[in-house]
């Protein structure tokens, strides 16, 4: 007997490869194993199916941005909004969920609970709403003002919000005292068994270190790991591979013209990369430089059980903790003396090339991090269990 009908807003469709995506079809398919609970997809791929406009073009579209700002594109929003009342009109759903990002489906969401306040509003917030990244990137810097009142929004309409464990220390902060009891805690759900075709390891003589994820130049860059990989390969026969995107391409695109062990391949198909992955020895991580967030690739990392670097370059890392937990790993901090730091990693390399943790091991210590885990945290919310 079905006695909850969700609608599950996926703005940026449930088949993308981006990691909300993956995260939110995960929590689905296990949602779905409850017999009580009815979902239904809304705005699938929204996001990529609205054309953005060039805002030098058009200035009133501008206008519209920094009005709605943190949406990156209004019309997202707009289309979003259309969709939600067409599908409201034709029949009555218990509740909304909604992830963020992105945040236009999130407002187009607090429009509907607004013209249906019988059905309850979930905010989903694998990202934070005003979140350190855009406070100190781009037009963001300018406008994070704007974010914070969005998100005070949000928070006034919205029933409940799941947040992110890495962000707990902020939400617990006097100023969001007031909305308490409308939140709760789970953890990005990417741990789970892998299938993956290639069990082979790099075959070269060299070792491989892969990094795959975005890159960015102001919170999170390459650069210093680029400059200790210079020292480090004159000791160590190793290769670098990213499988990345983002602004700070470039100068690995420009290095590996130089450097034939340093290959820059942008993204590739989930399905590819996890044969990639498996084919490295050693899998490279970098700290988001202004945000509390876990960069969500240590936990596919995790899966592998492969030893890992992290670079560090701020105070409250959130991938600490979970590393920590995970075992093996190095950290590289930044402010660390370089020469120190170079004579650090080669000898973990040298240590631990061909060490290995095993998927029960990873699952056992990271059940928090597990689909079915934190599925049964949203239905015990959805159903009112105790």
């Amino acid at each position: 007997m079905i006695n909850m009908r969700v609608l599950f807003v996926s703005g940026f469709g449930i088949n993308s490869t981006v990691p909300n995506p993956i995260c939110e079809t995960r929590i689905i398919k296990w949602l779905k194993k409850y017999p009580n609970i009815q979902i239904d997809i809304a705005c699938d791929g929204i996001v990529e199916k609205t054309p953005e406009k060039n805002w030098k073009c058009h200035p009133l579209y501008m206008l519209r941005r920094i009005k709605c700002w943190p949406s990156n594109n209004p019309d997202v929003e707009k289309a979003c909004r259309k969709e939600l009342c067409e599908i409201f009109d034709a029949q009555d759903y218990d509740c909304l969920f909604v992830p963020h990002k992105p945040f236009e489906t999130v407002y187009a969401a607090c429009y509907i609970k607004k013209k249906h306040p019988k059905a309850k509003l979930y905010i989903y917030a694998l990202d934070p709403i005003a979140n350190e990244v855009d406070a100190n990137n781009g037009i963001g810097k300018h406008l994070f003002f704007l974010s914070k009142i969005a998100e005070e929004k949000v928070f006034e309409i919205a029933d409940h919000i799941f947040h992110m464990e890495c962000n707990k220390r902020k939400y617990d902060e006097e100023k969001y005292k007031k909305y308490a009891d409308k939140f709760s805690y789970l953890d990005f759900p990417l741990i789970e068994s892998r299938d993956v075709k290639s069990g082979q390891e790099h075959d070269s003589s060299a070792l491989l270190i892969l990094y795959s994820g975005l890159l960015n130049d102001v919170y999170r860059s390459p650069k210093y790991f680029l400059e200790l990989y210079d020292v480090v390969s004159e000791s160590i026969d190793a290769q670098l591979h990213f499988y990345a995107k983002g602004n700070s391409v470039k100068e690995i695109e420009e290095r590996a013209a130089n450097n034939k062990r340093i290959k820059s391949f942008g993204y590739i198909p989930k399905e590819d990369l996890e044969e990639k992955i498996e084919e490295a020895q050693f899998l490279l991580n970098i700290g988001n430089k202004y945000s509390d967030m876990l960069p969500s690739k240590l936990l596919t990392y995790f899966m592998t059980g492969k030893p890992i670097i992290h670079i560090k370059n701020q105070e409250n890392d959130a991938s600490i903790h979970y590393l920590e937990r995970y075992g093996l790993y190095i950290v590289i901090d930044e402010r660390d003396p370089f020469e120190e730091n170079a004579k650090k990693l080669i000898e973990f390399m040298k240590n631990n090339h061909g060490k290995r943790l095993s998927l029960d091991y990873v699952r056992r210590t990271f059940t928090h991090n597990t689909p079915e885990w934190n599925a049964k945290q949203i239905k015990r919310v959805l159903m009112g269990d105790k």
